[in-house]
């Protein structure tokens, strides 16, 4: 694992990759996902419902350039991983 830093949130401290854009409890979530054993189906509509969420963020032209730029960003990270989780 490349560099990383120390989150906290209710269930304890996690290392979340230093460049990432979410932090400890979008995580915990995604490790409890994969190692749930959930079937394919709910990776792919989480994946799905971020693509709309970042969609609804560009679509809406109230956010400043930089704001948006972090948004989709973390949408983009986030799909990145929901998109390797176990098929």
């Amino acid at each position: 694992m490349g560099r990383t830093r120390r989150e906290v949130d209710s269930l304890g401290e996690m290392e979340v990759p230093s460049e990432a854009q979410y932090g400890a409890t979008t995580l915990q979530a995604f490790n409890d996902l994969s190692t749930s054993g959930i079937s394919s189906h709910l990776s792919q509509r989480i994946h799905a419902l971020f693509m709309a969420k970042k969609a609804a963020v560009l679509a809406n032209a109230v956010f400043q350039s930089a704001k948006l730029t972090q948004i989709t960003t973390a949408y983009d990270d986030i799909c990145t991983v929901v998109t390797a989780l176990p098929r």
